[in-house]
This record gives structure tokens, sequence and C-alpha cells, in this order.
């Protein structure tokens, strides 16, 4: 394992929370770090606008029905499992986005905005609401990373087909690949932001297989960093991806 400054005892207690236990500790965390004129805080999701105008979203639920009482981690290879199913999706992209957030304020560094939904895997319950409820105060926004996608290197942007930012991503080190559904398909189109998933080091999704590669983890929070610090960067519009003349929502590819 390559990676300092992990901190496992922190993932681990995010693995072993419940959903309304993070709902309660992060909207503590925003209050204090954004001041609550900067907070949403809903049971749904919880929304901080930081001077960065990037978005970063992760969702607080997994499709465990228990959370993991046996956390093992192999620290020479960086590898995290439980055989009750270690709930890397997406609690790993909790972990990696206060990673990035908990950079950002040692290095002085503008505060990302971030979103954290709930009920993802029910069919992105909290992130419909957020999408309906929160499009004044995304005015401005520049576009959307979610830390939902399995694997280390993919780049995700279902119905969204806006070349520059496909090309804008690709160049920090992610390669396209196909998904089927996260909470940016609920939010980017009502905000009319381009929005990615990118993979943040998680396998074996939605089984008591799961596991979660560190050293891949914060690869991406490397990258995703330098996203953020890019000065170049811009918004991207939310482009609907097309099949011949008609969109992906009129030929009925986006019903679940």
């Amino acid at each position: 394992m390559k990676t300092k400054g992990f901190n496992f005892k922190g993932l681990k207690l995010i693995l072993q929370s419940s959903q309304k236990d993070l709902l309660l500790y992060f909207s503590e965390v925003f209050t204090k770090t954004y001041g609550e004129e900067n907070c949403e805080l809903t049971k749904d999701y919880l929304f901080a606008r930081g001077k960065n105008d990037i978005l970063l979203v992760a969702h607080l639920d997994t499709v465990h029905i228990s959370l993991p009482d046996l956390i093992l981690f192999d620290s020479q290879q960086g590898i995290i499992w439980s055989p009750q199913g270690i709930g890397g999706d997406d609690r790993g992209g909790v972990y990696s986005i206060l990673v990035i957030l908990s950079r950002c304020i040692q290095n002085n560094k503008d505060l990302p905005s971030i979103l954290f939904t709930t009920d993802e895997e029910k069919g992105c319950i909290g992130a419909g609401k957020a999408a309906k409820e929160l499009k004044e105060k995304a005015k401005g926004l520049k576009f959307a990373i979610e830390l939902d996608r399995k694997g280390s290197e993919d780049m995700v942007f279902y119905d969204c087909k806006n070349k520059s930012f496909e090309d804008y991503i690709g160049k920090f080190g992610f390669k396209s690949a196909w998904g089927s559904s996260s909470d940016i398909r609920k939010i980017c189109p009502e905000w009319d932001i381009a929005g990615v998933n990118l993979s943040h080091g998680v396998y074996n999704c939605h089984t008591k297989e799961e596991l979660i590669y560190v050293d891949e983890m914060f690869d991406t929070i490397d990258k995703v960093m330098k996203i953020l610090e890019d000065e170049k960067s811009k918004k991207f519009t939310y482009k609907t991806a097309t099949v011949g003349k008609q969109t992906w929502k009129q030929s009925g590819f986006t019903k679940e």
C-alpha cells in the first residue's frame, strides 16, 4: 500500500454508521465548515455551497440491510472488505469527499460545493428532491463530479453528451465507460450543468464480496483535487444524448 495519511478509523466509522446518523453528523460538519447560511440540511439531502463552484456528489445509503460489524483491512495491499458487505458504494465516495474537503482546508483552498443524498439505491430519491428544491441555490455551479463508480479510471456521463466536458475530464486520467444510473442523472438536467461519475476504487458493488482498494481511491482523490485547482475550469452546460433525432428520454431508455 502506497497511500500515506489514510485514516482507516475514520473510514470504518463511516462504514459502520447508519444513513440517519450520517445525516446528523454531516449536518453539524457542514454548518461549522461552511456556515449555516450556506447550507441546506434536510432529511433527504445535505447541501453546502462553497466558493469553488464545482459540485461534489455522493450518497449516504448502501444496498446492504445490515451495517458491517466485522471490517477487514489488508494494510499491505490496501484492500478493505467485510463478509457482511462493506458498503463502499457509496461510503467510499463520502469518505473521499471528506478527504478532499480536509485537503482544501489544510491548504487554504476555496471549498468545493458538496451534495450528500439519501436513498440513491432506492431510485435516487434524495437527489430527485434536491434537483427540484435546490435549483435556485445551484445557480452558478460549473459542473458536478459524483464519486459513485466502480473501478479505477472510469468516467460515466449517462444522458449528458457534452463532448467538450468529456474531453476535459478525460485529460485528468479517466476513460469513458457506460453506466445505468446515479444521482447526477436527476440533478444535472434540472440545473443545466454537465456531470460525471468517477471511479473511486470500489469493486463487486451491490454484493457481499465488495472491496475497496485504498490506493485507487486516493488516486481519484488526487485527480479530483487537480480538477478543483484548475484555474482554467469553466461552466459546462447539460447537453442531452441523442439516438438519431430522438433524445434518450424520448426513446424511453431513461425508464428504470
